[in-house]
């Protein structure tokens, strides 16, 4: 008995040694979820509770499927950008990360099946290996496309949840915004570049910041990022959809989240820490402001 309390803490020790710097990414988009619907509907904190309590579980899954794949799949480019990564800090081995993540995926299948969300875990399971074992990755639009895919496969079940909604097809107007959003999403998600410069050089990558150079390729995401804003006031003006607040409130708050990342990328202030920034204000902003759609 004491033989297999020992293994079990062993694993759960090493799983959560992937559990790193994603609190905000993990608490954000549930929150903002569920605080949507409750300002939207009658409903009191205590009945939310659950879909909330869901929707965290599925998201930390999702969060750590992908960081044991990225972790095996980029632990050269680790070495020196992120040493202190259990892989590169040699605190786990790539053989036990590959078992560690076996078990992880087959957890997080399991609860899709449960809460009945198998196509989003699929996925998001199918993108991560194409982004981490194929070519795929090697330049910027290659790199941070896939980032549309697991975009929507968190946002789409956690807006499902928290609603109590079983398919998505059945509300088109939250569809189109959720997909337009991801694409959206992967576009500004360049700015992940700045970060990974060493890393993506020593990998042999082409993104922008390798091919441009630093100050080149901060002032090109810069132009990338008012490309987004100008699509989501287009998005905003053209298309009625219901949300907590106002078209012209929409408008404004994406004008100064983005005009945030505009001015930090332009004038390379702090450009490593500008995509965590990013992840953490685009998606609540985002995921609050989602069009509201009345379910029974």
């Amino acid at each position: 008995m004491s033989d297999w309390l020992t293994l079990l803490t062993s694993i759960v020790t090493d799983i959560l040694a992937f559990s790193r710097s994603n609190t905000m990414f993990v608490i954000c988009p549930p929150v903002a979820v569920a605080v949507t619907k409750y300002l939207s509907s009658d409903l009191s904190i205590s009945h939310l509770f659950h879909p909330w309590l869901s929707s965290f579980i599925y998201l930390y899954l999702y969060i750590l499927q992908f960081n044991i794949n990225n972790d095996i799949a980029g632990v050269e480019g680790d070495r020196i950008g992120k040493p202190w990564r259990p892989i590169p800090s040699n605190r786990i081995s790539i053989e036990r990360a590959w078992k560690l993540y076996f078990i992880v995926v087959i957890i997080y299948f399991l609860y899709s099946c449960y809460i009945n969300h198998v196509f989003c875990c699929i996925l998001w399971i199918v993108s991560t290996i194409i982004l981490n074992f194929t070519s795929i990755q090697n330049t910027s639009v290659g790199k941070n496309s896939m980032i549309a895919p697991a975009t929507y496969a968190m946002v789409a079940v956690i807006w499902c949840l928290v609603n109590n909604v079983s398919n998505i097809l059945d509300h088109p107007h939250v569809l189109w915004n959720l997909i337009f959003n991801s694409v959206i999403t992967a576009a500004v998600a360049v700015q992940q570049d700045m970060r990974d410069v060493e890393g993506d050089r020593v990998q042999g990558r082409r993104t922008y910041s390798v091919v441009m150079g630093s100050p080149q390729a901060e002032k090109f995401i810069a132009k990338i990022v008012l490309c987004a804003l100008i699509c989501l006031l287009f998005e905003g003006y053209l298309i009625e959809q219901k949300r907590l607040v106002s078209k012209i409130t929409y408008m404004l708050l994406n004008c100064f989240l983005y005009g945030l990342m505009i001015v930090r990328n332009w004038y390379s202030y702090d450009v490593r820490k500008t995509y965590e920034f990013y992840n953490q204000l685009t998606f609540f902003f985002y995921l609050f402001m989602t069009p509201i759609v009345n379910t029974n």
